[in-house]
């Protein structure tokens, strides 16, 4: 399947080309599915020479067409093409013709040289580099990310941890320090000792010797799933055992230590609704008040009452009481006060919880529905906007460029590079203007078997990196370490056909796109509009064939002042008919009023359509359109005619070009002794 990019590409130029041709929309098919561009045609179609069938469903230029590449390339097309679509013998009869067509027009193509053409490798490089970055990035990074995550918010985790704190620029003594200490408080978790003890008389986590039952007190995080904690944190978490505590590990905010309790499967979402009763004020006569209130709902609840009609007429949570409490979506850990979460969670569908004390009032929560547990694929979309905003993302691609830096293996030539960035200023232009020659073919950094030259390296920093000071040898040498990264995926990117299948069929797929409408474009389309001759003759041979249908001559008139235009349509319906006041308009250079005749044939689903509802020589009311009023004038009926040439030019153009390529498949067909055998396809179905 061609890629969006792609589609796009090809549709763009397709309707540049030929907005309103026939062939134009055919070749928009090629976009999604280029054989089912190709027009069919009367092929040639043979028997087998002799009483035992091949394989193969056609021959084109001695090469035979086996079958396993035909129904590949009908099931990549189908879906797109034809919607309802069907494994009947007609459509792969159908699909067959095309094919044979479209692979007729790729090997002229190739013949004529258009594959060496500067101009269509250029493009092909173009293509690759813009596509395959993403879909690298997409296939090493995105996607195990989102198959990490999928997998692990199946089940959470509960742990605790222990905090010692590392400034992210702290000097190796300190960080040793740091490092040494929760060591020897990890040998301590290992001899028995109570780890919610040493969470709370070393954990640097402020919350570990907080407030008793809040979330971090003693190093109790509580259950959580995946992407609610940094990476290295969670991972940690993930990959200990219960009842063991991690390896030490760094993050952004020092050094951890997590201890893993137990693991469950992670509860499904749930839809539920709530009300909430509010106390007054913070005082223990407001809080009994608040809570008699939400006890007497309970019992209306339970005595038959509808739990929404009372969240709408009581709940102090005017976002949710609209909608009879209901709330958003709820996940375990997204988010919801503790209280409320373990409630919500042990309730069976449409039971209600006994009260529920949050930071924010007292509650009854009613459990409407527990959402089905999603596909991977269903989830994917809803996990990639998660974790796009994490850091995770960037971590991961910078985390994969190392790993194939270090596999091919990388120099960095520092000394040059230190030395250089003191002898050249930058004074805001590009670098290269004020490097000697000389200089510019220094080889500083190699990657694999590939070097690279102080050229490339000045033309990343003016072209692609973050901007430094390049006098300054450590932001230079840093910048080289970051070339050498971007040039691993450059490398990558050449080496991608060469591995994967997909990317494979997708750039040969657009290459052979390109041929084909560059074979289209000179052999057909442009070959048409040029052929005054011929477009001539096909004129006067299908002129019957240009009518215009009777339609309806409307003038309308257009002004961005409504006072105006009641005053032109009071004065039209005083006389009766319109040309006096067009005739006036028309020789007035100043009027504000645009006027414009147009031939109506049938609905337009437009402000035009009012026309139908007035007879000849009757105006509408004004209308607004286009920030500005517009009334339309029945000016009678244009019986239907034969259009003169320059009026049907773009229908026979369309026409014309018909033929052309018509002409052009029944010479390739001979040129390349196409040979069709449609009854193979009975091997086809029977394998079906």
């Amino acid at each position: 399947m061609i890629p969006v990019n792609a589609f796009r590409f090809f549709t763009s130029r397709i309707r540049t080309r030929f907005r309103n041709s026939t062939t134009g929309i055919v070749l928009i098919l090629i976009a999604t599915a280029m054989i089912s561009a190709c027009s069919r045609t009367s092929g040639i179609t043979v028997q087998p020479e002799t009483d035992e069938l091949q394989e193969y469903l056609a021959l084109i230029d001695g090469s035979p067409l086996e079958i396993d590449e035909f129904l590949g390339q009908f099931n990549r097309s189908a879906s797109l093409v034809s919607p309802e679509q069907t494994d009947s013998l007609a459509e792969y009869r159908d699909f067959l013709d095309r094919y044979v067509d479209f692979r007729l027009k790729v090997l002229e193509a190739r013949a004529a040289g258009y594959a060496e053409l500067p101009e269509m490798k250029s493009e092909i490089i173009q293509y690759r580099n813009q596509l395959a970055r993403p879909y690298l990035l997409k296939s090493e990074v995105t996607d195990p990310l989102i198959r990490e995550f999928y997998e692990r918010r199946k089940v959470m985790v509960s742990a605790s941890h222990i905090l010692l704190r590392v400034p992210g620029k702290a000097n190796p003594t300190d960080t040793l320090s740091a490092f040494r200490k929760l060591s020897l408080i990890a040998d301590s978790v290992e001899a028995g000792i109570d780890f919610g003890d040493l969470a709370f008389r070393n954990s640097e986590d402020p919350s570990a010797s907080g407030v008793p039952d809040n979330p971090g007190y003693r190093g109790y995080l509580g259950f959580f799933g995946s992407g609610k904690m940094v990476y290295e944190f969670e991972n940690a978490a993930y990959e200990t055992d219960p009842g063991k505590a991690s390896s030490i590990f760094r993050t952004q905010f020092g050094y951890h230590l997590v201890f893993v309790h137990e693991r469950r499967p992670f509860p499904a979402d749930l839809r539920i609704a709530h009300i909430m009763i509010r106390p007054a004020a913070r005082t223990p006569a407001d809080s009994a008040a608040a809570r008699s209130e939400i006890l007497d709902l309970k019992k209306k609840i339970e005595e038959g009452e509808d739990f929404a009609t009372l969240a709408k007429t009581y709940s102090a949570d005017t976002f949710t009481a609209r909608n009879g409490g209901e709330m958003q979506r709820a996940g375990y850990d997204s988010g919801l006060p503790v209280s409320m979460r373990d409630a919500a969670f042990s309730l069976e569908l449409n039971a209600v919880s006994d009260v529920v004390e949050s930071p924010f009032g007292y509650h009854l929560i009613k459990m409407l529905e527990k959402y089905p547990e999603k596909t991977l694929e269903e989830s994917r979309e809803d996990i990639q906007a998660r974790i796009s905003k994490l850091p995770r993302v960037g971590n991961a691609e910078q985390a994969w460029k190392q790993r194939i830096r270090e596999e091919s293996g990388f120099k960095i030539d520092s000394t040059y590079l230190s030395d250089w960035s003191l002898q050249y200023s930058y004074p805001g232009k590009s670098m290269k203007d004020e490097v000697d020659d000389s200089v510019l073919v220094q080889h500083v950094a190699w990657l694999g078997d590939t070097s690279y030259s102080m050229r490339d390296f000045i033309a990343y920093l003016d072209n692609g990196s973050p901007a430094i000071n390049r006098t300054n040898q450590n932001e230079v040498l840093n910048a080289a370490d970051q070339f050498i990264l971007e040039m691993v995926v450059e490398q990558e990117i050449v080496r991608l056909e060469t591995y994967d299948d997909d990317f494979a069929l997708t750039m040969r797929e657009f290459e052979r796109g390109l041929l084909l409408f560059r074979l289209m474009e000179d052999s057909v389309w442009t070959a048409a509009g040029n052929d005054s001759l011929g477009l001539r003759q096909y004129y006067d041979q299908h002129s019957e064939s240009y009518w215009f249908e009777d339609r309806t001559r409307v003038i309308s008139f257009t002004t961005k002042n409504e006072v105006i235009a009641k005053d032109l349509v009071s004065e039209i319906r005083s006389l009766g008919y319109a040309e006096p006041v067009v005739a006036e308009i028309r020789s007035d250079s100043t009027s504000s009023v645009r006027i414009d005749t147009t031939l109506v044939e049938s609905e337009t689903n437009s402000v035009y359509d009012r026309i139908q509802e007035i007879p000849w020589d009757a105006i509408t009311d004004p209308v607004e359109y286009n920030n500005g009023y517009i009334v339309l004038y029945n000016d009678g009926p244009d019986p239907a005619r034969l259009r003169t040439y320059e009026e049907a030019r773009a229908l026979v153009v369309n026409g014309y070009q018909e033929v052309l390529e018509k002409r052009l498949l029944e010479r390739l067909h001979m040129k390349y002794s196409a040979r069709v055998y449609p009854e193979n396809l009975d091997l086809l179905l029977s394998r079906q």
